[in-house]
């Protein structure tokens, strides 16, 4: 998970700027991918850390987002996991524009490409 290349955390953004809890670092774009979300394996805790640490005015979801191959055999879903989609929706309803484009792991939300859900842009 790190910014997007040649973006880089833009001085002068220091202190509170719209996200409560955020250190102000700012980019252009963050891509982040393989959360799978919903299984043991998922690092929800160093997610909300890097999301904390930086803003951006595009936040791109690329693939295996929530695992629905792995929660179709068993669901771990603590409240971390609750906590990184709460955060992601709130960044969608304020100044982030927010993209997801399925992977394999997240397939069954393909149908729904053109959508949107809580202000997040579902993608091909």
């Amino acid at each position: 998970m790190h910014p997007a290349h040649g973006s880089r955390p833009q001085a002068g953004h220091g202190g509170h700027s719209g996200h409560s809890g955020h250190s102000g670092h700012r980019v252009r774009t963050l891509f982040l991918s393989d959360i799978h979300l919903g299984t043991r394996a998922c690092q929800a805790e160093h997610l909300l850390a890097f999301l904390r640490a930086y803003e951006c005015e595009n936040l791109f979801l690329v693939g295996d987002i929530i695992d629905f191959w792995a929660m179709s055999r068993a669901v771990h879903w603590p409240a971390s996991h609750n906590t990184v989609v709460q955060k992601i929706l709130k960044r969608a309803r304020h100044d982030t524009r927010v993209c997801l484009i399925p992977g394999n792991h997240d397939e069954l939300l393909r149908g729904h490409a053109g959508s949107n859900f809580g202000d997040v842009h579902l993608l091909r």
